[in-house]
């Protein structure tokens, strides 16, 4: 049968059952005055504070002689009926969460208005990230109970078995935070705000209606993302479906919090939800000098992996861990070695450790002496090749992440060009303006020797190139088109620097931007009758150069979508470039051309450089097959002027085979031994490669 609101469970032993929302008859029997008035037995007295919803104000229950707490349902004439059923909602979820760390409910009254009160336990104190903020004002205050390490984690166990216990009745509560937990005068924590929950075990359950709240910095809900950006979980930010994981993620951010004294996710309210966005890590940087200890940073990155099915199984599990950290034991996700296990042990028996060690140096001191120095030494090798290995990891990581930002940008300013060419072809030509071919800006004062280059360019001019069957129709469709295009071209160079869109400036102030600060090489836009405008205008293309022919707009025009092609012989210099590319379509599907960008290959690559890491050897970056898209050992390469076959360079198996099936199987980072070297990569997300940095084995040493 199935569980009502009022009925007890028929065996005691049993799990408790879910969580049953009925909101349908409360609110008409409140406003039929059939529910108890406010105001008989209770007299309101001082506000204690405001919310989404409503206002909570102390209040004396004269038959009872107590002080309790009214939180009374704020009017919205255009929203009676939404915000009392959701008043309603919260009240019958809390009312139901029995435990000693959530706020008791006491009932459900209706006010003077008509509208739904809630009494509960009058908690007086303050919430937790008050009580942070003390602890956070000095480094004395922060060693000295009851706002030391011990005692905040003692109160953080406590929200932890009140979110296991909701979890156990199938409660969600979907905005955890330190506002959200209030601490009494005597140890008491209570873990507050329900207003958010969600039941599991029932699909229907949704209390609140999109757009509820408005979006501000301290917002519970905006359009369909529930929760607090500085504690939500990825795939909360993301508005998809949750599970009990999303909890797990915010008490896991609670608890970098309560570690470090400083915010998980630093900055304004939009800064923390593109941090929820993209799962950027919780900032573990502490407010004092004190370092985080390693088994309590191993418990946070755990909780607060981005993919869920990565997290503790449970929120009990998680706090067990805690736990086992609180009493210096070896948590679950961290192996010990055997001298870690045996530390501990003697920590925990001081008195039968001392007399072994008095036997064991009246028999052997000398031999004792030696075998722990030995030991001593060894596990301070471990800790500094750990540490070592910790650094190398995390400046391979950040150098990862700076070249995935670049190539993302990249890849934006193609697509938005290709976007853009789309709605100018879909608009009549304009006037005819003249072109200018290789040939023509060789006899312009507008070129100049440009040294990335290594040949004349102009930036006051794009060239066109024409394939040789192309007829004089095609060039002549195009000069009703070549001012705007080339507008769009130097905007597309001139935004590659960071200074946002470029068209509402001067054709010279873009012409300026793109010389000084673009990183980008040649911006393209290739077109299937064989015409390419390409962007700075340079002076020489070979007699037999055909567009259709490159291997960039062969892979372009095969994949149909934004893809990063092989590197591939400049045929104006010889010198290696690496190409991003988008075909755009006529609206009957027929393919018009291809927007290019093309990062010089040595640009690229000395970014890949890592001299200030010890023992650097090369570093590469890989396709999702593992092959070698581009790498360190190809720096310089300048096969000369020419078509070179229209072929790109061929792309190689990476040689550790280690290495390869980690890229398989989709890591997003780690390092790998063998015998040839230390191998580290980082997975880029803007075009699924990864970076791998190869490193003398000895390195970490």
């Amino acid at each position: 049968m199935n569980p009502t609101i009022g009925q007890a469970p028929e065996d005691d032993d049993a799990a408790p059952p879910s969580v049953v929302r009925k909101p349908e008859g409360v609110g008409l029997a409140l406003r039929s005055q059939a529910g108890l008035r406010l105001g008989v037995s209770l007299d309101l007295g001082e506000e204690l504070g405001r919310g989404g919803m409503g206002t909570v104000h102390t209040a004396m229950d004269r038959w009872l002689g107590r002080r309790v707490a009214v939180k009374l349902l704020s009017p919205s004439p255009n929203k009676v009926d939404l915000l009392d059923r959701r008043f309603i909602l919260e009240a019958q979820l809390a009312a139901q969460l029995e435990h000693p760390n959530i706020v008791p409910f006491y009932e459900l009254l209706v006010a003077k208005d008509g509208a739904p009160a809630l009494v509960m336990r009058l908690v007086r104190g303050q919430n937790m990230a008050a009580y942070l903020a003390t602890c956070a004002s000095s480094r004395e205050m922060s060693l000295t109970a009851p706002h030391d390490l011990p005692s905040r984690l003692e109160r953080f166990l406590k929200v932890c078995d009140a979110v296991a216990y909701a979890h156990s009745r199938s409660v969600i509560h979907r905005d955890l935070k330190p506002d959200n937990v209030m601490l009494g005068t005597h140890n008491e924590v209570y873990v507050m705000d329900w207003g958010v929950a969600r039941v599991m075990a029932d699909p229907t359950d949704e209390p609140l209606e999109s757009g509820a709240f408005s979006t501000r910095s301290g917002a519970t809900k905006s359009d369909e993302i529930i929760g607090t950006p500085g504690y939500m979980a990825p795939e909360q930010a993301a508005a998809e479906p949750v599970t009990y994981a999303v909890d797990q993620y915010a008490l896991g951010m609670m608890l970098a919090e309560i570690a470090t004294l400083n915010p998980p996710r630093p900055g304004s309210y939009l800064e923390q939800l593109s941090a929820a966005t993209r799962a950027t890590d919780a900032c573990l940087l502490p407010r004092f000098d004190d370092e985080v200890a390693p088994p309590l940073v191993a418990i946070i990155r755990k909780a607060t992996t981005r993919r869920p099915e990565f997290r503790y199984p449970s929120v009990e599990a998680f706090a067990d861990d805690v736990r086992r950290f609180t009493r210096d034991e070896a948590i679950s996700i961290l192996r010990e070695s055997p001298w870690h296990r045996a530390w501990r042990w003697t920590k925990h028996r001081p008195v039968l450790v001392l007399g072994a060690f008095t036997v064991l140096i009246s028999v052997i001191a000398g031999l004792t002496v030696l075998v722990l120095a030995g030991r001593l030494e060894a596990r301070t090798r471990a800790e500094r090749r750990s540490e070592r290995m910790s650094e190398v990891t995390a400046a391979i990581g950040r150098r990862g992440r700076s070249i995935d930002a670049q190539f993302q940008k990249v890849a934006l300013l193609v697509e938005g060009l290709a976007d853009a060419v789309d709605h100018a072809l879909d608009r009549a030509p304009t006037e005819r303006a003249p072109i200018f071919t290789p040939a023509n800006l060789a006899a312009l004062d507008s070129t100049k020797e440009v040294e990335r280059y290594g040949q004349r360019v102009s930036f006051a001019h794009a060239a066109t190139v024409v394939s040789p069957d192309v007829g004089e129709s095609a060039v002549l469709a195009l000069r009703g088109r070549a001012t705007e295009l080339q507008a769009l071209l130097e905007d597309a160079a001139a935004r590659a620097s960071g200074r946002g869109s470029s068209l509402a400036w001067s054709s010279d102030e873009r012409q300026r931007v793109a010389l000084s600060g673009s990183p980008l090489h040649w911006t393209d836009l290739a077109f299937e009758e064989g015409l390419l405008l390409v962007y700075p205008g340079n002076t020489f293309f070979p007699k037999d150069y055909d567009v259709r022919q490159r291997p960039w707009y062969i892979e372009a025009r095969q994949k149909a979508r934004l893809l990063w092609g092989s590197p591939y012989p400049d045929a104006t210099s010889g010198r290696l470039l690496l190409p991003c590319t988008r075909a755009f379509f006529a609206p009957s599907g027929a393919l018009r051309g291809v927007a290019a960008a093309h990062l010089a290959l040595d640009g690229v690559l000395d970014v890949l450089e890592f001299h200030e890491i010890a023992g650097f050897r090369n570093a590469a970056l890989l396709d999702e097959h593992g092959d070698i898209m581009l790498s360190t050992l190809a720096r310089g390469v300048d096969l000369g002027k020419g078509t070179h076959d229209n072929r790109a360079m061929e792309r190689k198996p990476f040689p550790a085979a280690s290495v390869r099936d980690a890229v398989l199987s989709k890591r997003r980072d780690g390092r790998v031994f063998d015998e040839d070297g230390l191998y580290v990569f980082q997975r880029l997300e803007s075009n699924d490669w990864s970076l791998v940095a190869t490193l003398d084995r000895d390195s970490v040493e």
